[in-house]
């Protein structure tokens, strides 16, 4: 009975002490040195524990949990879309396992009858590839629908209509996966924009991905966010190639690169608030027509310089049909309302063609990125409006000033009941004759065919008319004391092929407490490729520097400080694709360096000046 007591006893004791001496060799608690831009960031192979993650920016300060989120179990770190990119050091604990690997002493598959009701082993002999190949692998989810229709009427002949809806979702092959919304229905989807999120049924691409490379046809969206000068986002239809380093590797590379048409032409509108006015804020093209269509999602909405979420429980609402915004009571509008909206619409005058490449590679302490971009219009390839050789030459003797190229948008052509026409007339208003094209119906005087443009308020003597008919009509509104009443003039206003481009490159070194910066950026600017002429404002450079020092972490004395030092210079003529976020917070015009002094978590920014020659 004593030995059987003994053996307890060291039993005991051996099942106490196994735990304490793993506990003794394992380091649940770890730190990370990281660099965040927009990719998730796998932290380590283990689990970590729950609300243990804390994340420092490269001066050693906290960053809010709203910046990111974790995956407790994959250990995985995703930054959001406000979190800029840079070098962070990542606190936490991990458990000794992972809990989103699988743990088994036999495969289920393996402990079951070939004929189990359950799962039917199928035998090592049989090959299934083929009958996958014709029926469809288990792994590859479809749905969709086929339609097939008859068109017939009264006044057109008998036609027959096809149409396919696709969703495809899941692995092609071992570290294939796919993913698809394919139509062949030329049906333009137009969300009504007062939700957050939109359903995918409103893009329609094809998206082949393994584990480091993806590539995506059909609705793609260009999302550049690299550097300090490179700020782009478009929505296009084309093709785009993702390829980035394996887990674990040593460096790391992540590049991205395309080309695809553009879907629309971008504009930036400042807007004025109007006290207690929540809307609509009519949105406007370039040219200042109000009658345009906005690329669904391509909208970013500022107010006082933070950008607003779109949605009905949001900040705002947008109806992309009439280009109208809303804001909601979450966002009250005041007369001191800074609104400022960034926005793709509708524009097929030309077609326009854009190509990226984005690329960031690096190490351990160093980082490097390179950016490309072009957005051009095919001169030769006008859409919207059919030029002639002598419209080409009015194009190319305008320069930049494209207010002077302008034609007579007068024709005369035969009558025709499905065109808008008009006659000349003499009216006369306090006894002066006033030559004018009214709107008429009479096949004898309705000879004329007229192409307006909007000229600006009180500066053209015509003006839309409620006449409903096949077409928008125009009427003239006589002047008063010699001044033009209206906003329209019968003349056509030609639209210049544009050329935008803008490189980036930069390099990141990280040596114990110091980071050093380098960015040069380079732009070309041509609002009219037809013309050569003042084509020497066409190029533009920036420069920009930046050191930072930062405190020990562990310090407690006061003198140990962090600081930044950085000199950005921008030439006149530098054009950013999108604006970019200032660096400083204040715009002193005199001070050539950007200091930065802070005592470590003690004291707040006290000093901050900068130099730049462009807002």
């Amino acid at each position: 009975m004593s030995n059987q007591r003994c053996w307890l006893l060291l039993l005991l004791f051996w099942l106490i002490g196994f735990p304490l001496a793993a506990q003794q060799q394992f380091q649940s608690r770890r730190v990370s040195t990281v660099i965040i831009c927009d990719n998730p960031v796998q932290l380590d192979t283990l689990s970590i524990v729950l609300n243990s993650v804390e994340v420092r920016d490269s001066m050693g300060r906290f960053v809010l949990p709203n910046f990111y989120s974790v995956n407790w179990t994959s250990a995985t770190l995703t930054p959001s879309n406000i979190m800029p990119c840079g070098i962070y050091y990542v606190v936490y604990r991990v458990y000794p396992f992972s809990l989103s690997q699988p743990y088994y002493h036999r495969k289920e598959s393996l402990s079951l009858s070939p004929d189990s009701i359950w799962h039917k082993r199928e035998s090592l002999d049989y090959d299934n590839s083929f009958v996958d190949y014709i029926k469809g692998s288990d792994r590859l989810q479809k749905s969709g629908s086929i339609s097939r229709g008859v068109v017939f009427g009264n006044n057109r002949d008998v036609s027959f209509t096809s149409g396919l809806n696709l969703q495809l979702s899941g692995e092609l092959s071992d570290g294939v996966n796919i993913m698809a919304v394919v139509s062949d229905k030329n049906v333009p989807v137009q969300p009504e924009g007062n939700t957050q999120n939109f359903q995918e049924f409103d893009r329609i691409y094809i998206k082949v991905y393994g584990e480091n490379a993806d590539v995506t046809a059909g609705d793609v969206d260009i999302d550049g966010n690299s550097g300090e000068f490179f700020r782009v986002k478009r929505s296009a239809r084309g093709a785009m190639l993702h390829i980035k380093s394996p887990k674990g590797s040593g460096a790391f590379y992540d590049i991205t690169g395309g080309g695809a048409a553009a879907k629309g032409k971008y504009k930036r509108q400042q807007i004025v608030g109007v006290e207690g006015n929540q809307g609509p804020y009519l949105l406007q093209g370039a040219d200042g027509d109000s009658y345009i269509l906005i690329v669904s999602g391509s909208e970013r909405i500022y107010l006082d310089g933070k950008e607003l979420a779109r949605g009905s429980d949001q900040d705002y609402t947008i109806s992309y049909a009439t280009a109208e915004l809303y804001f909601t009571a979450k966002t009250p509008i005041t007369k001191d309302s800074r609104i400022t909206v960034e926005f793709e619409y509708s524009d097929q005058s030309y077609a326009r063609f854009l190509t990226y490449l984005s690329g960031r590679w690096g190490g351990k302490s160093w980082g490097s990125f390179l950016n490309i971009y072009s957005e051009s219009d095919l001169k030769n390839q006008p859409l919207g409006q059919n030029l002639t050789d002598y419209q080409k030459k009015i194009l190319a003797i305008a320069g930049d000033d494209l207010n002077q190229a302008v034609v007579p948008g007068i024709d005369t052509v035969s009558y025709s009941n499905d065109l808008v026409l008009y006659q000349s007339v003499d009216t006369v208003v306090n006894g002066i004759t006033y030559p004018v094209f009214e709107y008429s119906t009479n096949p004898v005087n309705a000879r004329f065919e007229l192409h307006f443009s909007y000229v600006g308020s009180g500066k053209g003597n015509y003006q839309v008319s409620p006449i409903i008919a096949n077409g928008r009509v125009y009427q003239w509104v006589a002047p008063f004391n010699g001044i033009p009443q209206g906003n329209y003039e019968p003349q056509q206003k030609l639209i210049a092929p544009v050329k935008k481009q803008l490189a980036t490159t930069g390099v990141t070194i990280t040596q114990g407490r110091n980071m050093v910066v380098l960015e040069t950026a380079g732009s070309v600017n041509d609002v009219n490729t037809f013309s050569t002429m003042n084509n020497a404002d066409n190029l533009g450079a920036a420069i920009s520097l930046k050191w930072d020092r930062m405190a020990r972490r562990d310090t407690t004395h006061a003198s140990d400080l962090t600081w930044r030092t950085s000199y950005r210079y921008l030439t006149s003529h530098f054009s950013p694709i999108d604006r970019f976020i200032l660096l400083s917070l204040k715009e002193t015009g005199i001070l050539p360096l950007q200091l930065l002094l802070r005592m470590s978590n003690l004291l707040p920014v006290s000093w901050l000046g900068s130099r730049s020659n462009r807002d």
